[in-house]
């Protein structure tokens, strides 16, 4: 499986914010990408917003067998 992986911080609407809220949260966009589909499939693709840990491909590729197993 093929894949990439980073964080990203989304800030908080302004307006929308209460007191004690974090002014961002960090998220994972984790993509995979099926490198030998059967002949008879297309190719699988699959991206996912996580707040799990994300960082590296040995890390996205935790989070994808996390999803599958749900």
């Amino acid at each position: 499986m093929n894949g990439f992986a980073g964080t990203v911080a989304l800030g908080h609407p302004g307006n929308a914010r209460c007191e004690g809220d974090p002014l961002s949260i960090a998220i994972a966009p984790v993509e995979a990408i099926e490198e030998h589909p059967s002949d008879d499939q297309s190719v699988l693709q699959w991206r996912k917003l996580t707040s799990l840990v994300a960082q590296a491909e040995a890390e996205a590729c935790e989070v994808v067998r996390a999803y599958r197993l749900r």
